[in-house]
């Protein structure tokens, strides 16, 4: 039975065929220390240290002239005839692909090396080509390629003091850079061509894409940057493990977002805002309603009443554009316990204000190195947050990548201060002693007694200063806890959330 529209001539040179073998990680040779070896899927991974530069090399199944030859073909067949369905592609790939070989009279030939074809039949139709190993290894954190000629390059999560690793993956021409860029943009649902020559969009797998195309607005032609999320998102146990986070300071965050706080998460680019954002979000009690604002939609958490708004951009822009401003001011309207928005940058950061001063939760990011800069800018044009407005502000929380004194680089929370709302002074919490390589204060006692806005839950609750201290001892030994027992997954993480909050509010017994 032949498949529909299936029209090949066979015999074709390999090199001849309209799709022929050709985008692989080319072999290199291993030079320097071996760091570390592992693979991902067929494909195999090399870490390397040649001295003045660390390298991230990829080694491919080999093809043989021949294998090559049925690559051509199936791969011709595939483009024709294959129609993905909407679930298990992979499957319906997998099925394809034999019955093409049927069809082709080439069955045994392909029985002898389906393995190696299937690999790379799945990374081109299916997945992200020459870059699909990238795509597919955890424990990359960020993919660029600043144009043709010069080499991919990833930042390596298990290694960051390595800075970018070149792989031995490039681009030898513009016109194979341009189609690349094309490929993974249409993946996001989006378009690129000189006319709208850039874009910022989400990957199917939640992966953040910026991508230009020809030589329009980037020389001397097309670029790419990836920035990959976690497929399991970051945990407050994972984090405290890390040495990111301390178990006070997550359980001092934790009181402050339970009595309806309004705090700012300040840090660089890649500095982890939106990681420690997240990680304090899935703390928030799993009754309540949290409505969360972003451009490009990052936040992950397990409650079932949240509503999760996102903008819409046109190319030039119209009047049909939903920007974070619209978004923020149309969150006040649905009656959310926490209003959060991922990265407050404009006006929007007005109504944020609003947000808390009527009553809600307020959580969101900010750029900036200090927090002392933040504040210039957010009360400098076009912000103009005004004193008054400052002390609505409960805390805010500097995180930063660090070199240690071993030289590895890390992130960490390095200083917490809160705004005095009497006076509008800066009161210093938490700050991270890089020698120590630790979060001080480690008793609650400490936190008690730096912290102002830790004092209203004694009038807002009837508490003294006695369960003050208990409240954050116990929160606090609640995470070690979890930590001890390993549960560093949103899945483990959640439920034991849930079974605290019941335990301690819901519970008749």
């Amino acid at each position: 039975m032949k498949l529909p529209g299936l029209k090949l001539k066979r015999g074709w040179n390999a090199e001849e065929r309209p799709f022929r073998f050709s985008a692989t990680a080319p072999p290199v040779l291993i030079t320097g220390k071996i760091i570390d070896e592992y693979s991902v899927g067929d494909a195999q991974v090399i870490i390397t240290d040649a001295g003045e530069k660390h390298f991230y090399i990829i080694r491919e199944p080999e093809l043989s002239v021949q294998e090559k030859q049925l690559y051509s073909e199936l791969m011709e067949a595939i483009y024709y005839s294959f129609k993905p369905g909407e679930s298990d592609q992979i499957s319906a790939l997998e099925n394809f692909i034999w019955k093409a070989s049927e069809d082709l009279e080439i069955m045994e030939q392909v029985k002898l090396s389906y393995s190696k074809l299937r690999y790379y039949l799945l990374r081109d139709a299916l997945g992200y080509g020459i870059a699909d190993v990238l795509m597919k290894d955890d424990d990359v954190e960020e993919i660029s390629c600043e144009g043709y000629g010069k080499p991919v390059a990833v930042v390596h999560r298990r290694y960051p003091g390595f800075d970018w690793l070149d792989t031995n993956l490039r681009f030898d021409a513009e016109e194979e850079l341009a189609r690349f860029v094309q490929k993974i943009v249409m993946k996001s649902g989006k378009t690129v061509s000189t006319a709208v020559p850039y874009v910022d969009a989400t990957m199917p797998d939640g992966s953040r894409l910026a991508a230009t195309f020809g030589s329009e607005i980037s020389m001397p032609g097309s670029t790419f940057d990836i920035r990959k999320f976690p497929r399991d998102p970051f945990t407050a146990p994972k984090l405290i493990a890390l040495g990111t986070l301390s178990p006070l300071l997550v359980a001092y965050y934790w009181l402050l977002l339970e009595a309806k706080g309004f705090a700012f998460i300040i840090g660089a680019t890649g500095s982890g805002k939106t990681t420690t954002l997240n990680v304090f979000l899935q703390l928030i009690n799993p009754n309540l309603k949290i409505a969360t604002v972003e451009e490009t939609p990052e936040i992950s958490i397990p409650h079932e009443h949240w509503e999760r708004l996102k903008t819409r951009y046109t190319f030039g822009g119209s009047a049909s554009d939903i920007d974070i401003f619209d978004l923020t001011k149309l969150t006040l309207r649905i009656r959310p316990d926490y209003i959060i928005v991922g990265e407050a940058r404009g006006a929007e950061i007005q109504f944020l204000f609003q947000a808390s001063a009527s009553g809600h939760g307020a959580l969101s990011t900010f750029h900036g190195e200090s927090v002392e800069g933040a504040i210039a800018r957010m009360t400098s044009e076009p912000l103009n947050v005004g004193k008054a407005q400052l002390m609505l502000v409960w805390s805010f929380l500097q995180v930063n990548r660090v070199r240690l004194e071993s030289g590895n680089v890390v992130r960490r929370a390095t200083v917490s201060k809160e705004v005095d709302p009497m006076s509008g002074n800066l009161t210093e919490v938490f700050r991270w002693d890089p020698r120590a390589d630790m979060i001080f204060p480690e008793e609650a006692e400490g936190v008690a007694e730096n912290s102002v806005r830790l004092r209203v839950l004694e009038s807002l609750w009837g508490w003294d200063r006695q369960r003050l201290v208990e409240e954050l001892e116990e929160r606090a030994e609640f995470l070690k806890n979890i930590v001890n027992e390993k549960k560093f997954s949103l899945g483990e993480l959640t439920p034991e959330v849930r079974k605290f909050y019941t335990k301690k509010y819901y519970s008749k017994g």
